[in-house]
């Protein structure tokens, strides 16, 4: 199962299977937590969503960056150390 990171809590268990099958709403789950940073781990390779599935996070004003699942954890790992309000969708198994 996909998880979503917090600096103080996991949750399990994210309802996303693929990078292909992200929506909209997805994305604005991540944003309705008001990270400064989004961080999107697309599973074993990196894959750009399409922009209106992004759309939420410029909406909300939040920076999103897009990376596979490996490179979203340890970028995690860094910004939380730091300090920042920092949130990661990771996409597991794909």
């Amino acid at each position: 199962a996909s998880i979503i990171l917090f600096p103080n809590h996991l949750e399990e268990r994210w309802g996303v299977s693929s990078a292909r099958d992200l929506t909209a709403a997805d994305i604005g789950y991540l944003v309705q937590h008001k990270p400064a940073v989004l961080l999107l781990g697309t599973g074993r390779i990196q894959h750009f969503p399409q922009p209106d599935v992004i759309a939420p996070a410029y909406a909300h004003q939040v920076g999103i960056e897009i990376m596979d699942t490996m490179a979203a954890c340890r970028t995690f790992n860094v910004l939380a150390a730091e300090g920042r309000e920092v949130v990661a969708g990771l996409i597991l198994g794909s």
